[in-house]
């Protein structure tokens, strides 16, 4: 090797292990906060009692904040803004008293919410920076606030998570809902409504609070709620109710807003009226008055000017004159006042009053000007007896100055008298701008309130969109009778008809007629418990309880349990080529086709418990009916290794917040037949957990029989292992599996299960038996099996599918 070769090996190395004493720490965007370097605008924040500024800059502002950008935008050439206001938003969350006492190693200090946002975005979306400034549990919906209103959106997603996870529970999901569509939130409202329909029956049942909170949401809030699917409540009928008693609340607010904004306002006028003395009647008499008082000033003037050019000869006159000041006055305000407009009461007397003060201020001003006419004429004659004593050659000089003097008194006078009236009238055009202030207040106040009442009243389209997301199909005809004589829904009636006849038309007829409005989508907590249209067709069933006992099972029922019906016409599934996955969102398909030519049915799945597989097949005999368990209609026979909670019938019941669990013995299972004659090819299968998060299905084997003594693997799941590099990978598949009453679907790969097949009989096409045993321990680490529904998809085959 070479001394060069050596030389750039040593640099390589050199760089390589020791890098940062050759290059220099670079700074970070957080040093640039409110900083001068480089700053070329200024932020003022007016949330607090004290105006804060930030030198900041447009760059960094712009790329974190979408808010800030458009506002650069708008304003190039402006170097001061002022930050928005903060809107806090108050939730039942934990009393600060007890979060501060169950988290006493945290610092609770107050948090300055608007500079730890803007620390944030210099932070490049440093969680850890929210953490340092004081985010807790008391204050995160006012970062999400703040986040939302300078729509930084990486803030908005980190408040989301926050939320989620640490303050969202079943008592202030109903606000946290009516934030998420405040703010437009998705994750906010889609995760609020989901808690809500979950817990919806036991809310109502044990809290009064979360009704009364129900009825108070907003319309937009109170609809999704309404239209979800997932609402886990008894029957439709109790929806129906809840609808009706939110219209009501809606109208009794209404009515009582009005009452108190009519009580407020007429309060406001007195009010108003009793601080200025001068209510809005009195607007017009006050521009009236001034002018009198302009008129008088000039006739005054006018007086003056002719008393200064009478000269000596005139004095008498003008003394004369000046000594009855008062009656002139008075004869001159009595003929004004004579010639005003007839007014009302309440006018006339304000009027009189200011007539009053107006003439005690005039009469007070006369004698003024009347002493210092006086005391002019006094200091006059004095002069004048002095100066006839000491020279009377000097009378035409003695009255030039005499009427100097008295020009300049009266100048003065005037001077006074003009200054004392323009403040009069100032005052009074003072009083007049206020009074325009306040009557146009109200009209801003009466304005906003017609406003709000009109914004609290609930149109028929709006009615009409609450009665489309209750299921009218599924509501009792006594229930339907009973609220369509309702006054709230008078303009509604006839869709309460419409739902009437659609129910009877389905006991006469599979043809039913299709009504718009009419919603005959069941949701899911009902859809598999209501009465059967036809029950004196239905056949008796084996009972399984004697007493108060439960009979277990045979794993190998009799033939002659499965009735058969012979004369009746198939319906056909449409096969499909859909991957399936957990957790599948709704997905409406058409439910019934013409037959295909294979001379099987077809199951295909669309969404967890939809309408389209097995067991929902042979509950509605066929679609023919409404579903009830096929257990009951001798349609399939379920069976356990041994059964410790719950009753075995419920397993193919499809029943939602369900439990069915064996003892705690090893490879326990469930399992159901489908009788002679029936053989099924499945494609997925569907599983929902028990109601309770305890004794959580992990890892099942799927295996099918045609015999109930040899089965054949058709699908093994396994989630938990003695493998931690395994069970690491599969870490989030096991915290969805962990949830109660969650539904899951799983694919099968129906190559391998041909093979399996193949292996009984060239002929076999399916099994007729199928049973799901938990192989190891559960999310307990016990052996219990817990279950909540089953359902399958896929081929039917054999002889014994007609109804």
């Amino acid at each position: 090797m070479s001394q060069q070769q050596q030389t750039q090996q040593g640099q390589v190395q050199s760089l390589t292990k020791d890098p940062a004493s050759l290059l220099h720490e670079e700074p970070s965007i957080g040093e640039f906060f409110n900083n001068s370097e480089l700053s070329d605008i200024v932020v003022l924040d007016n949330n607090g009692k004290q105006q804060k500024k930030y030198q900041l800059h447009r760059v960094i502002l712009a790329s974190k904040s979408t808010y800030f950008r458009k506002l650069f935008k708008e304003k190039p050439n402006q170097q001061e803004f002022v930050l928005p206001l903060l809107v806090q938003l108050e939730i039942n969350k934990m009393p600060q008293q007890t979060f501060i006492q169950q988290n006493q190693n945290q610092n609770f200090k107050e948090t300055n919410i608007i500079e730890s946002v803007l620390k944030f975005i210099y932070s490049d979306y440093d969680f850890a920076v929210l953490t340092n400034q004081g985010l807790n549990a008391l204050n995160c919906m006012d970062f999400f606030s703040y986040f939302s209103t300078l729509q930084v959106n990486s803030g908005i997603f980190l408040m989301e998570k926050y939320i989620l996870q640490y303050i969202l529970n079943s008592e202030n999901a109903l606000q946290i809902l009516n934030i998420g569509i405040q703010f437009k939130n998705k994750a906010l409202l889609d995760n609020s409504v989901k808690l809500v329909s979950e817990k919806f029956g036991k809310l109502l049942q044990n809290s009064q609070y979360f009704y009364s909170q129900l009825l108070d949401l907003s319309y937009d809030a109170f609809l999704q709620i309404i239209q979800s699917s997932d609402i886990q409540v008894e029957n439709e009928d109790i929806i129906l109710s809840i609808v009706h008693d939110y219209i009501v609340q809606f109208q009794s607010k209404n009515k009582q807003l009005n009452q108190q904004n009519n009580i407020l306002q007429s309060n406001n006028h007195t009010k108003e009226g009793n601080i200025n003395q001068i209510p809005k009647i009195l607007v017009q008499p006050l521009n009236e008055i001034s002018k009198e008082q302009q008129v008088q000033n000039d006739e005054k003037q006018i007086d003056l000017e002719k008393n200064n050019e009478s000269e000596q000869q005139n004095q008498n006159e003008k003394s004369q004159n000046m000594n009855n000041p008062t009656k002139a006055q008075e004869a001159e305000i009595s003929q004004n006042s004579e010639k005003e407009p007839p007014k009302d009461k309440l006018q006339s007397e304000v009027q009189n009053s200011i007539d009053q003060i107006q003439n005690n201020n005039e009469q007070k001003q006369i004698q003024n000007d009347q002493n210092a006419i006086d005391n002019g004429q006094n200091l006059e004659n004095n002069q004048n007896q002095k100066e006839i004593e000491k020279d009377e050659t000097l009378p035409k000089q003695q009255e030039a100055n005499d009427q100097n003097n008295n020009q300049e008194q009266d100048q003065k006078i005037l001077i006074e008298q003009s200054s004392q009236n323009q403040a009069k009238d100032s005052n009074q055009l003072k009083n007049q701008d206020e009074t325009i202030k306040i009557q146009q207040q109200l009209d801003l106040n009466d304005k906003s309130l017609h406003q709000q009442n009109n914004n609290q009243q609930l149109n028929n389209q709006q009615l009409e969109e609450l009665l489309s997301f209750v299921r009218l199909g599924y509501v009792s005809h006594s229930a339907l009778n009973y609220f369509a004589q309702q006054p709230v829904f008078l303009s509604q009636r006839d869709i309460f008809y419409k739902a009437i006849s659609l129910k009877l038309s389905k006991y006469e007829q599979n043809n039913m007629p299709n009504y718009s409005g009419i919603n005959w989508n069941p949701r899911e907590s009902y859809m598999n418990n209501v009465t059967l249209l036809n029950p004196a067709n239905i056949e008796t069933h084996h009972n399984l309880r004697q007493g108060n006992q439960i009979e277990k099972p045979s794993i190998y029922p009799n033939s002659s349990q499965f009735g058969i019906q012979n004369n009746q016409q198939l319906s056909y599934y449409q096969q499909s080529n859909k991957q399936f996955f957990s957790e599948s969102s709704y997905n409406n398909q058409q439910k019934y086709v013409k037959p295909n030519q294979s001379g099987s049915l077809a199951f295909t799945y669309a969404y967890d418990f939809d309408e389209n597989g097995l067991l929902f097949f042979l509950g509605s005999k066929g679609n023919k009916i409404q579903f009830s368990n096929p257990f009951y209609l001798n349609e399939v026979m379920p069976f356990c290794s041994s059964l410790k909670l719950g009753r075995i019938e419920d397993l193919t019941a499809r029943l939602n917040n369900n439990t069915i669990s064996t003892e705690n013995e090893k490879n326990s299972f469930f399992g159901f037949d489908l009788g002679e004659d029936r053989y099924f090819f499945p494609t997925c299968y569907t599983l929902r957990n028990r109601s309770m998060p305890s004794c959580i299905l992990f890892n099942w084997l799927l295996e099918g029989s045609n015999d109930n003594k040899q089965w054949f693997e058709i699908d093994k799941r396994i989630h938990f292992s003695k493998d931690s590099k395994y069970n690491l990978l599969l870490e989030k598949e096991r915290e969805l599996l962990r949830k109660p009453n969650k539904s899951s679907t799983w694919g099968i790969d129906t190559s391998k299960l041909k093979e399996t097949l193949r292996t009984i009989s060239i002929d076999a096409v399916g099994f007729r038996a199928f049973r799901i045993t938990q192989l190891s321990t559960n999310g307990s680490n016990t052996h219990e099996f817990a279950i909540g529904a089953i359902e399958f998809y896929g081929k039917a085959y054999g002889m014994n599918w007609q109804f």
